[in-house]
């Protein structure tokens, strides 16, 4: 457990960097904040890739490295994609505490999911994402997965 504390500590400090560059790009759309992540290279700040969801339009941007750990390419780029590939009790879990987190206006979403790979096999993330504001209220969300 205290190396899964390390492991959110080190991706939050990632976070607020990602929040720090895309302050005030909240209309931007999902694919560019992406594309402009990727540039910068945070598929290298964690293992198991990251991603940007745009809570409005339900478009979502998944990183080659994201894609890449589900064992699959062009993953579709809506938020139901990832859906496909957790587990069951992980998909209620995470859906109720990101739930949680907006009704309580939390900054930080922090899960450890479990995911099945295209080819059958599982794996588990410490998944860590922040909420971009517009207007008090939060209209995405970028994040990264830790491989655990």
């Amino acid at each position: 457990m205290k190396e899964h504390k390390l492991i959110i500590s080190k991706q939050r400090r990632h976070i607020l960097r990602m929040n720090v560059e895309y302050n005030g790009l909240s209309n931007s759309d999902v694919i560019t904040i992406g594309d402009n992540l990727l540039r910068m290279g945070f598929d290298s700040l964690c293992n198991g890739g990251f991603w940007v969801w745009d809570m409005i339009s339900n478009e979502e941007y998944y990183s080659p490295l994201f894609e890449e750990n589900l064992g699959v390419e062009n993953l579709p780029q809506v938020a139901e994609s990832w859906m496909k590939y957790i587990t069951e009790e992980g998909l209620e879990e995470a859906l109720t505490n990101l739930k949680k987190s907006v009704e309580s206006g939390e900054n930080l979403y922090t899960q450890i999911v479990e995911y099945n790979r295209a080819d059958g096999t599982s794996f588990k993330v410490i998944c860590t994402g922040d909420f971009i504001y517009q207007d008090g209220k939060p209209v995405k969300m970028v994040g990264l997965h830790e491989l655990i």
